[in-house]
């Protein structure tokens, strides 16, 4: 499927709303939909994931297909994207930015630095960071110059750094430079 995002109807029965969704809404902002999709029709398309692994997974737009199902619709206007699961995932986070969640499906959903990179602060957690996704180390050889041979860059919070300290022991037993900066 190309970048290009196709809108087609799609029957309701061919999407399934996403299990870690964690937006919220209160039967005031159902009510709000339901007066908006009578007035005014479906003029916000779904958004649905056509990714082999991830066929007919909604994306966007939990509310309003609930409310459209219940007013005895059977398709709905989608637009549909191809995306493995971590961008989806992250997609519906986008989507949603605006809303009222369960922090703790978002915490669940994407590591910390993912989620402060769409947008969340800290203070969206309170109390909850000690129990979310931390970064996995980012370990990448890189030819630098004027050294022209390999080096390493191991990107580690202060936390990874004691559980990998053996293994730089063996780079640097080796005779590889290690140079140790933090921010």
């Amino acid at each position: 499927m190309s970048k290009t995002p196709k809108t087609v109807n799609m029957p309701v029965d061919q999407i399934q709303p996403a299990a870690y969704n964690p937006r919220k809404w209160t039967p005031k902002e159902e009510r709000e939909i339901r007066d908006s999709l009578t007035k005014f029709g479906f003029v916000d398309p779904l958004v649905v994931n056509m990714h082999p692994d991830r066929r007919g997974v909604l994306i966007g737009g939990h509310l309003r297909l609930k409310v459209w199902v219940a007013m005895g619709n059977t398709s709905v206007p989608v637009v549909q994207v191809s995306l493995d699961e971590a961008g989806e995932r992250e997609l519906n986070l986008r989507l949603n930015r605006g809303g009222a969640f369960d922090m703790k499906k978002v915490a669940d959903l994407l590591p910390i630095d993912a989620l402060y990179d769409i947008g969340f602060q800290e203070t969206d957690f309170a109390g909850m960071l000690d129990t979310m996704k931390e970064p996995a180390p980012v370990i990448r050889e890189v030819q630098l110059r004027p050294f022209n041979r390999p080096h390493f860059l191991i990107s580690v919070t202060p936390e990874q750094l004691g559980s990998i300290a053996d293994h730089l022991d063996a780079i640097k037993s080796t005779g590889v430079d290690f140079y140790q900066a933090s921010n």
